[in-house]
């Protein structure tokens, strides 16, 4: 295809216009380097010009070339992230990388499709739809889901306050990514007196995100504040947990919350931990488990109060597909404490909205985060779990405080900005941090057209 032919096409779209083998491979290369750029570089401003290189490619000759060309492109934007996966799976990885490509290329595969079938003006909406759909999909419902690396991700970088987190507040980070898609659609596929409304369209996001970027919150007067602290431990005995509470304790004596991540326990609070609730005058929320018959159990997180009793107990909602990682929580509630509502989900249950989305609509005020992530996962993996929080604190205008068993634990305000942070590491490590209460969170209302879009399962 010729560069005079092309350019045509972006003007008025024809079903006879393809792309070329050498203009495939600029376009995925470009998109390829936008991508990788978004998640490396500071900002993750190369993000915003991906979802418009990317479409391109719905200008390969087939449907068939053009899913192909996305199963290639996807592995290439995945697999050099999640390295990880072959440390947790070995050579099984390479298909999990493959299951993920899979979305890419089913996305310019039906894409390529739609656009020899429907006009231009239809596909500048059908294309963002079909791209948020397919993102949402694979990030919440179907049996492999996994929400990481999505465009919204790449515009989080702790420990500042994620760059568009007005936006992130209003339309949460499914939206963000439909507003880039839309903008995307519009470059291609506008009339000509339009061509600037994508542009035009990602600048107002920009300008209206950075005009808000200190949006208004509660007054400090109504703000009620909980100093916490939390030790990261992994592999640690249980009978050394004691020793390292009083050294968090000597180390942040008004602590009123005390956080360990997930899985520190074998199996519930015993009497020596809640002794030391007891004699201390503190609060604990402890990852441990909870026993069912036959081998079974829940991955929990136990609330010890005070007086040395186990006062709440969540389980976990998404236990981690092909780890033991016990059985899905039979329900969500938020534990009422004496500061306010408080919403604990467990490690990669912050990964899901539709899990926060139901804590947050029940009326959590602040959200604690028990964690797992083992040290021989490696550094960029626990790099890019920090990412989670400050977009779902923004997202729900929530404060968090998670708690990783080798990093990187957080505290995060409502704002989305990182105020305290512990490193990556497999010494045993404190945080220190204000969680704060002020008020109940709220579900950005994507997702509220989103479930008019797909038929929604249990979650489980």
């Amino acid at each position: 295809m010729s560069g005079q032919a092309f350019r045509a096409s972006t003007t008025m779209p024809s079903r006879r216009d393809t792309l070329g083998p050498l203009a495939a491979l600029g376009w995925a290369s470009a998109a390829s380097v936008l991508f990788h750029g978004g998640y490396r570089l500071p900002g993750g401003w190369l993000m915003l010009a991906f979802p418009t290189v990317l479409f391109a490619l719905v200008w390969l000759p087939s449907a068939r070339s053009a899913f192909y060309v996305g199963l290639t492109l996807g592995l290439g934007l995945y697999a050099p992230h999640l390295g990880f996966f072959w440390t947790l799976f070995g050579p099984a990885a390479v298909i999990l990388w493959l299951v993920l490509a899979f979305w890419v290329a089913a996305f310019l595969g039906v894409g390529q499709s739609l656009r020899q079938r429907l006009p231009p003006t239809t596909l500048i909406v059908a294309l963002p739809l079909l791209w948020t759909g397919l993102e949402y999909f694979r990030s919440e419902l179907y049996l492999l889901r996994f929400s990481w690396l999505s465009p919204a991700l790449a515009l989080v970088e702790p420990p500042n306050t994620p760059a568009l987190a007005p936006a992130f507040h209003r339309l949460g980070g499914y939206g963000v990514g439909f507003i880039l898609a839309l903008a995307a659609s519009l470059i291609w596929f506008a009339p000509d007196r339009l061509r600037l409304s994508g542009p035009l369209l990602l600048g107002s996001l920009v300008a209206v995100s950075a005009a808000f970027h200190s949006r208004s919150l509660p007054s400090p007067e109504s703000v009620r504040s909980i100093a916490f602290a939390g030790a990261q431990i992994e592999s640690t005995a249980e009978s050394d947990i004691i020793p390292v509470l009083n050294r968090l304790r000597s180390a942040h004596p008004n602590a009123q919350l005390i956080l360990l991540p997930e899985y520190s326990l074998g199996g519930e609070p015993d009497a020596y931990l809640l002794d030391w609730c007891r004699q201390h005058g503190c609060h604990l929320i402890v990852g441990g488990r909870t026993a069912l018959e036959g081998n079974q159990f829940y991955n929990t997180a136990f609330v010890v109060d005070t007086n040395g009793v186990v006062v709440f107990r969540q389980a976990k909602s998404v236990p981690i597909q092909f780890f033991d990682d016990g059985l899905p929580a039979p329900s969500q509630a938020l534990w009422h404490s004496p500061w306010g509502r408080i919403g604990i989900a467990i490690c990669y249950d912050l990964s899901y909205t539709r899990v926060i989305d139901r804590l947050v609509r029940a009326g959590a005020e602040a959200l604690v985060i028990p964690t797992m992530d083992a040290t021989s996962w490696g550094a960029y993996q626990h790099a890019l779990h920090a990412r989670i929080a400050p977009l779902r604190a923004a997202e729900y205008g929530l404060s968090i405080a998670r708690v990783a068993s080798s990093g990187i634990s957080q505290s995060v305000d409502a704002s989305g900005r990182v105020t305290a942070s512990a490193p990556f590491s497999d010494n045993v490590e404190f945080l220190h941090g204000i969680l704060e209460i002020c008020g109940p969170g709220s579900v950005p209302p994507t997702v509220g057209w989103l479930l008019l879009l797909l038929p929604l399962p249990p979650c489980s």
